[in-house]
């Protein structure tokens, strides 16, 4: 009898351990959703700052802004101004002018875009990162965090700036010709027909991020 008692009083004691030990992986379980589910948040909040602020055109954020200083105002205005009457045509000194102006400032608004879209990917992977590390913890659907549209959306700001590189590129090419007079104006003319296939696929690149953008967040 006193066998019985022992016998039955270990595996109650067992019983009540595991329950125990139960109770507190479960509460350590849920804790660990809910630390994940306040970086997930977090993270989304995050990017779609960073992705209102690509969307805004010309603005970046202050850790940018000190990586990739802003030209200086007196200099981007010569040079704004100066580019927008290179059509028009422009004497000798305007010309070399302006290559120096653009070696100074022409590729400024393409770096400081490209640095917000690697920090909005940098954002992006890690949500990802969390949002897997969630979903093995189960009671998650990565639905509803729209990852794909997130990603979708890094991609075509992705490809938005390529094409910007593309027209810095294209805009040096021509102003380097034009005020050395090394090459005949046939050269310039076919990379203005460049400069219209790179405006165009990026016309179809920013509608894309601009539906995108709209579906995520309210604006």
């Amino acid at each position: 009898m006193k066998n019985k008692q022992l016998i039955l009083g270990a595996i109650v004691g067992a019983a009540i351990i595991y329950l125990l030990s139960s109770m507190v992986i479960d509460n350590k379980l849920e804790s660990l959703k809910t630390h994940l589910d306040e970086k997930i948040n977090s993270h989304i909040i995050s990017a779609e700052n960073i992705a209102k602020i690509i969307g805004r055109g010309g603005e970046v954020s202050e850790e940018i802004a000190l990586t990739i200083p802003e030209c200086p105002a007196n200099e981007m205005s010569q040079y704004d101004s100066l580019l927008s009457s290179l059509d028009k045509g422009l004497s000798k000194y305007e010309l070399q002018g302006l290559n120096i102006l653009f070696k100074r400032c022409g590729d400024k608004f393409a770096s400081r875009r490209a640095g917000m879209v690697l920090l909005f990917e940098y954002e992006i992977l890690n949500l990802s990162e969390l949002i897997s590390e969630r979903e093995i913890l189960g009671d998650y659907s990565v639905l509803d965090t729209n990852l794909e549209k997130w990603e979708a959306l890094v991609k075509e700001e992705k490809e938005v700036s390529r094409l910007y590189f593309e027209l810095v590129n294209a805009q040096r090419q021509i102003i380097s010709i034009l005020a050395d007079e090394g090459e005949s104006i046939s050269t310039v003319e076919e990379i203005q027909s460049e400069v219209a296939r790179i405006k165009s696929e990026m016309t179809v690149a920013t509608t894309k991020t601009f539906e995108l953008r709209e579906s995520l967040i309210s604006l």
